[in-house]
Formats: structure tokens, C-alpha cells, sequence
């Protein structure tokens, strides 16, 4: 659902918008109406809104100048107005759309379908900046974070013995004899691992060059610490055995 505000000191308008919206985008659920700069700046400290749909002519100050008094804009804009002129400064201010009163239904629905794509990206975004905080306190703490559909679990590179390739998803085995599953492929893995520490000897394993026991040469073997016996590709047995004996 997206969480709207109405901001138009005219209550007709207003109402004529809220039965827009209910009638034709059952996704938008309406949090209030704002009929003044000062009351819709009040509303979305509190209410939080996803979307505000902004007026932009109002007796106490414009649209924009309300925009300007806001700290950190956390949500997306519609701008609504009879005034056609406003049209270039609303696309100025990095407004979402424009509507023209009065309003129609199909381009209030284009307008919130819009809308509601770039608030899908922005909380992608918003993932993406979580898991590279995550990155960066693993770093800091030395930590490998192994994700999973419940939880990120951080794990030192010590405890880790191998990654498995278990379809787009890889187990890790760990020297307490647990095995976890995460939700990231080993191609993931291999990419955000130190070289010097983890080495890939198979299309399936990934496995930390610590906690090797033994290496068959001939038959391109090696054994882990935890008994596990792993098959080297062909075109990897000569890089890893300059590894192990360098």
C-alpha cells in the first residue's frame, strides 16, 4: 500500500481527490488532508507519508516554499493545481508528476502507477544500502556475513571450512560440524572473499586454504580438517598446487 497526504486549502478539491483515489487506486490508502503549508509540514512529521499529493497555490505559502522547509524529503510528490504555468517548476523540484485540474481518473492512475515503481525502487535502494552497511561492519569486525531468508549471521573466516554450490543457493560448512544454507550463490561468495584465504578448486567448492589436511596431487584430491574430500578441477590443479606450495 502507499501511504498518501492531501495538501489543497480548498476542501472541495480535496474531497474530489479522496473520492479519485478510493474509487480508482485501491493501492493508495489516504492518511488525511493538510489544508495549509504549516498543517501539511505537521501531518508528514507524523503521519510519514509515501506520497503527498501537493497543491501547489495555498494562502499560507506555495507548494514549493513548503517543500523548501522540510529537513529531508522522505517521500515521493504529485503536484496538483488549476494553474498551468507552474507546470516547468514542479518538474524542477523533482516532482513525480503534475495534475492538471480538474483531475482526471486515467491520469491520476498513470500517476500513482508511477509512483508506486519508484518507491519499489527506493526500498530496493534502501536494501542495498542495509546490506552494504552490513559489508562494512563486517569488515571492521572482520566478520563474514552469510545471508539467509531469516537472518545475516556473522561469522569469522576461521570457523568457516568450505562454501558448497547447492543450486543458486551454497551451504557452508563450519568446524563445529554445523551447516548453514545461505540464499547467495558461491559465484556471490567467490567475489567478496579474500583470495588469501579462500580458494575456488571446483565449479562446487570454495573452501579455506586453513583448514586443508591433504593434497593428492595425482588424483587431484584434497582432504579437509573435517574428514570432507573434495574433487580439484582439471584446469584449476596446477593454480592451486602453486598456491599451496608457494
Amino acid at each position: 500500500m502507499i501511504k498518501a497526504l492531501i495538501v489543497d486549502d480548498e476542501a472541495k478539491s480535496a474531497e474530489t481527490l479522496r473520492l479519485l483515489l478510493k474509487g480508482h487506486c485501491p493501492e493508495v490508502q489516504l492518511l488525511g488532508v493538510a489544508n495549509s503549508a504549516d498543517d501539511a509540514i505537521k501531518k508528514i512529521n507524523s503521519l510519514l507519508p509515501d506520497l503527498v499529493f501537493l497543491d501547489i497555490s495555498m494562502p499560507s505559502g506555495d507548494g514549493f516554499s513548503m517543500l523548501e522547509k522540510i529537513d529531508e524529503i522522505n517521500f515521493e510528490v504529485i503536484f496538483t493545481t488549476a494553474h498551468s504555468e507552474y507546470a516547468i517548476k514542479a518538474f524542477k523540484h523533482s516532482a513525480i508528476d503534475y495534475l492538471l485540474k480538474p483531475i482526471k481518473p486515467l491520469e491520476l492512475i498513470a500517476s500513482v502507477k508511477n509512483c508506486e515503481k519508484k518507491l519499489n525502487q527506493s526500498v530496493h535502494l534502501q536494501q542495498l544500502k542495509n546490506q552494504l552497511f552490513v559489508f562494512k561492519e563486517a569488515l571492521t569486525l572482520n566478520k563474514i556475513p552469510i545471508y539467509n531468508r531469516a537472518e545475516i549471521t556473522l561469522l569469522d573466516a576461521e570457523d568457516i571450512i568450505r562454501f558448497e554450490a547447492y543450486g543458486n543457493y551454497t551451504n557452508i560448512y563450519l568446524k563445529s560440524g554445523k551447516k548453514i544454507t545461505s540464499t547467495k550463490s558461491l559465484a556471490d561468495y567467490e567475489k567478496s572473499l579474500p583470495e588469501e584465504i579462500f580458494l575456488r578448486i571446483h565449479k562446487k567448492n570454495l573452501i579455506n586454504r586453513t583448514h586443508i589436511n591433504t593434497f593428492k596431487k595425482g588424483d587431484r584430491l584434497i582432504i579437509m580438517v573435517d574428514g570432507s574430500v573434495l574433487e580439484v578441477s582439471r584446469h584449476k590443479n596446477a593454480y592451486i598446487l602453486s598456491v599451496l606450495t608457494s
